[in-house]
């Protein structure tokens, strides 16, 4: 009984609270929107975070994405929720003008069912979050790699995710809030756990149930190669998967969906900032380049601690708070000030005479939540 009633203060809290900051139909990257939106992850436990953030415009960020690490932040049900760093965080970022992305993951076992994380739940702890920083918390990413056991918390189950994205979509429509609840998925790893399911898979499970998918998140657990390589050779784990995600929105009618990278690093191969901060370099310029990618999510802002859910070693500012050389490049890109851009880039081999086809006609008219 105690816990039901935490959860439903859960749920109740907050919803007087009343905030200005961005609008959902202003932000980049956003449907509706004609700009890329440039991110970065900022983990509530990691280093410089306040430096980092005033930083981050002048690196060219528009966003940031924070993690609410579910078992970490709400391990006990008859305790309220820590909140209190991660609205810290996206405080800090509304006053500097940079749209917010929560990604709820890593669930406890205490909110599982036998199906996954339960909805209800889900569905509160996003309505307190969004109805707290409403105008800069724009998007909800639940349970990143839903396609897979680790971002899932047991077995993948699309039916259930399927249905705990509606209960929390209309749970924010019944409050009047505006924001994006959007699944999100990840290309499999060179070694898949056992019920791991292909992320188009699991996508085709949207769109037979006719659910509306106007942004569609891919997070990279891991990446290989360099930014151009071609996935068309087999290999897993290279950035242009997305390719193979948008070949599939096209072959099923969902021409104006958006992709969001929700998260990416460069390959761990890489071992020194030059090469790193050129992969950075490359990597958003080929991202920008396609009309169906909203937003990229670098990993991340800052360093992060190893008990991070989506730990990343990778961050653009430092530990001891300087700048490592691929915010310079990210600078480049998002100002425009780098060299010109290979066109091959823009449109690469396993997409010629699709996008062409069909990208023209509804970059200019994006879809609306």
């Amino acid at each position: 009984m105690q816990t039901q009633k935490i959860i439903y203060a859960v749920m109740l809290a907050l919803l007087l609270f009343s905030s200005t900051g961005l609008t959902a139909e202003a932000a980049s990257g956003l449907p509706n929107s004609p700009e890329f939106g440039y991110g970065a992850r900022v983990s509530t436990t990691g280093q410089q975070i306040t430096q980092a953030l005033a930083l981050a415009p002048d690196i060219g960020l528009d966003w940031i994405a924070v993690n609410f690490d579910w078992a970490r932040l709400w391990p006990n049900p008859d305790v309220e929720p820590e909140f209190s760093t991660l609205f810290e965080l996206i405080g800090q970022a509304r006053q500097k003008n940079l749209s917010v992305l929560v990604s709820i993951s890593n669930p406890p076992a205490w909110a599982m069912t036998p199906s996954g994380p339960n909805p209800d739940t889900t569905a509160a702890i996003t309505l307190r979050m969004v109805s707290s920083y409403h105008g800069s918390l724009l998007v909800v990413e639940l349970f990143p790699g839903a396609n897979t056991g680790r971002g899932w918390g047991t077995t993948p189950n699309p039916e259930a995710y399927i249905g705990m994205i509606q209960i929390a979509r209309n749970a924010l429509a019944n409050q009047n809030l505006q924001a994006y609840v959007i699944p999100s998925f990840s290309p499999l790893s060179t070694t898949p756990s056992a019920g791991d399911i292909d992320d188009l898979t699991f996508l085709k499970k949207f769109y037979e149930a006719g659910m509306p998918t106007p942004i569609v998140g891919l997070r990279y657990q891991e990446i290989v190669g360099q930014p151009i390589s071609d996935p068309a050779q087999g290999e897993l784990g290279v950035l242009r998967h997305y390719e193979f995600v948008r070949n599939f929105m096209l072959q099923n009618n969902h021409r104006t969906d958006l992709i969001w990278i929700t998260g990416f690093s460069w390959p761990s191969q890489l071992a020194s900032m030059e090469e790193q901060a050129s992969w950075v370099y490359n990597a958003y310029k080929l991202l920008k380049a396609q009309l169906y990618i909203g937003a990229a999510f670098f990993n991340g802002l800052t360093p992060s601690s190893p008990e991070e859910f989506f730990y990343s070693p990778a961050s653009l500012v430092l530990a001891d708070g300087s700048l490592h050389p691929a915010a310079i490049q990210l600078r480049r890109v998002s100002s425009s000030t780098g060299e010109s851009f290979d066109t091959a880039l823009a449109v690469p081999q396993i997409q010629k005479g699709i996008i062409k086809k069909h990208i023209h006609k509804t970059i200019l008219k994006r879809p609306s939540s």
